[in-house]
């Protein structure tokens, strides 16, 4: 097991300024209705009033109270549209946390919703409400967000099931907060440049066997296709140095259309790395070919829990546009991550994709450029699944709740969707430090199980290593000297950590990973 560390330095102070450390207040309720609107008429009575239950954790004259009426939906709630545009996640210009004060009589979760112009992309954050007999704040964590930005915020106070009677819950002083511990790097990344692992150029008579298998499968996929993928090579074959996907509409077990799809499961996989193809796409309503990957093992659990990584999709009716995007638990289907690229006026050429996937980003390119960059928040697995093995996949489905949106025309086929090639890159200096300069202390990989820290500072530091949910692994006291202090993770799991070393002033930390 050899050691990763990449490192950044986040410098606190005590002159440091106030970086919205107090966060943005939504709505305190003070100066009446803000513009909140029920979600489902009928389902949510509410109106501000006078404050029932004033103590030490709200003493505010104002607050709202929202009726949930009984046998409406768990997601009945009221929603502040349009109210302003901010980015959510980790990093210091974003938004983390919403603090929200509730007081309700019953048990039951509450949550709360980030929208941007409706459901599609949105984020939720749900917590337990236990009652206390007075008002509780209920901080709801959205650095999974990754970025995103919203200006729609929907509070749903009340989540129970099947509920038999009226409930009654009183809501105040939402504020939306920074994480104060937030890093500045965004983009962290591994040593070294990316050299060539593999690649299927397609210069042969067929595809390269010892890195794709043919799918062999037409159930729909759970996206209502109408292809049967045959593995026949009538619909995969290699002509003029270009892999050819080719669908026809033909009666085949019980379905209308047969393609082919490639993946590279259980033969080809990694993680990390630039992936990069180059294609050209079919034609007409009801194509949807696609270049994508999955994971070996799924870690994480079933889809999408364990990811999805989407280098590039077409569907036939949007003849102008490419995606990429990414799912995960915080986001899947039409709340996935992603954004799209033109192609007007070049859809009969070749293009080449590539994404670029870092420990701390996915970034997509169309003919070198960029398109969409996906961050990783450093705040869960439901967020950034993206740390362990994927495989690659070649398709051309027919129809389907997306490519078939707008129908399928039956007369465009055969098409054909062309690979030229398909390139796997990745970085392969193992161990290094990337140094960051004005920096009072380093550390550096010693052996396999060991690193060593170095400082300039010569009184009592704190040193302690914690995992990203903020666990505390591994935990010294002292006083740097010449020979340099040993730090053991011999018993850590490979994974993200964070270094802190602190003294009564000023704190530094920097994220290491352990390979």
């Amino acid at each position: 097991m050899k050691i990763q560390i990449v490192l950044w330095v986040v410098f606190f102070a005590l002159s440091l300024p106030t970086r919205a450390s107090d966060g943005i207040v939504l709505d305190d309720f003070e100066a009446g209705d803000q513009g909140w609107s029920p979600v489902d008429q009928g389902w949510i009575d509410f109106e501000i009033v006078d404050n029932p239950f004033p103590g030490a954790v709200n003493s505010s004259a104002k607050v709202m109270k929202v009726v949930r009426k009984a046998q409406t939906q768990t997601w009945a709630g009221i929603i502040l549209r349009d109210k302003m545009e901010l980015a959510f996640g980790t990093f210091p210009d974003q938004y983390r946390y919403i603090h929200a004060k509730i007081f309700k009589t019953t048990n039951g979760r509450v949550a709360f919703k980030l929208e941007k112009t409706g459901d599609a992309g949105s984020f939720t954050n749900t917590q337990n409400y236990s009652p206390s007999g007075e008002w509780q704040e209920i901080i709801f964590d959205v650095g999974g967000a990754g970025g995103t930005r919203y200006d729609d915020y929907f509070i749903m106070p009340d989540q129970t099931g099947n509920l038999s009677e009226d409930i009654t819950i009183y809501i105040d002083e939402i504020v939306l907060k920074p994480d104060p511990e937030a890093g500045e790097n965004r983009e962290i990344e591994l040593p070294g440049t990316f050299q060539p692992v593999w690649s299927d150029e397609f210069n042969g008579s067929g595809y390269d066997t010892d890195i794709w298998a043919p799918q062999i499968r037409g159930d729909g996929f759970g996206n209502n296709e109408l292809q049967y993928y045959t593995g026949l090579e009538k619909n995969i074959f290699v002509r003029d140095g270009n892999l050819v996907l080719k669908a026809y509409k033909e009666p085949y077990q019980n379905r209308e259309y047969t393609s082919g799809k490639l993946w590279s499961q259980n033969k080809k996989y990694i993680k990390y790395g630039r992936i990069e193809a180059r294609f050209k796409l079919p034609k007409g309503r009801g194509t949807w070919p696609a270049i994508w990957m999955m994971p070996q093992n799924s870690v994480y659990g079933g889809w999408p829990d364990s990811g999805e990584i989407d280098i590039m999709e077409f569907v036939g009716y949007d003849t102008d546009k490419v995606y990429g995007t990414v799912h995960r638990e915080a986001g899947s289907g039409g709340n996935g991550n992603g954004s799209n690229t033109s192609i007007a006026g070049k859809t009969d050429d070749f293009h080449v994709i590539r994404i670029d996937w870092e420990p701390g980003y996915i970034k997509w390119y169309l003919n070198d450029q960029l398109f969409h960059t996906y961050n990783n928040a450093f705040a869960s697995s439901a967020q950034w699944p993206f740390d362990q093995e994927f495989y690659l996949i070649l398709n051309f489905a027919v129809g389907g709740d997306w490519g078939g949106a707008q129908g399928v025309d039956e007369n465009i086929w055969p098409q054909e969707f062309l690979i030229d090639y398909v390139r796997v890159y990745q970085k392969t200096e193992k161990t290094a430090i990337r140094q960051i300069k004005n920096t009072p202390f380093s550390v550096s990989s010693l052996s396999k199980d060991e690193l060593i820290f170095n400082s300039s500072l010569q009184y009592p530091l704190s040193i302690n290593i914690y995992s990203l949910s903020g666990q505390k692994q591994w935990s010294k006291n002292t006083i740097p000297n010449d020979l340099g202090t040993i730090i053991n993770i011999s018993d850590l799991p490979k994974g993200f950590y964070i270094i802190t070393v602190s003294d009564k002033i000023h704190s530094y930390s920097q994220k290491i990973i352990k390979r």
